[in-house]
């Protein structure tokens, strides 16, 4: 069976999201059509994680945008 990871943390809502995206709000509507209660979705609440792993899948010029912009902790 295929499982599909969503990442969700707190701090992704609105306030500190980018571009004006509400992903509180789809969050809670994946939560309220329950989404997450099938054996095929599966829950990982999104930790801080260094610089160089960052780095190890963006550009470093993506990465000074996200810091100038303000989204470093999004």
């Amino acid at each position: 069976m295929r499982r599909t990871g969503v990442f969700y943390h707190e701090i992704m809502r609105n306030d500190h999201a980018p571009m004006d995206m509400d992903i509180g709000k789809g969050f809670d509507a994946i939560k309220r059509e329950g989404l997450l209660d099938g054996r095929g979705a599966v829950l990982f609440e999104a930790t801080l994680v260094s610089e160089d792993l960052v780095l190890r899948v963006h550009s470093g010029e993506w990465l000074a945008q996200v810091r100038r912009e303000g989204y470093w902790e999004v």
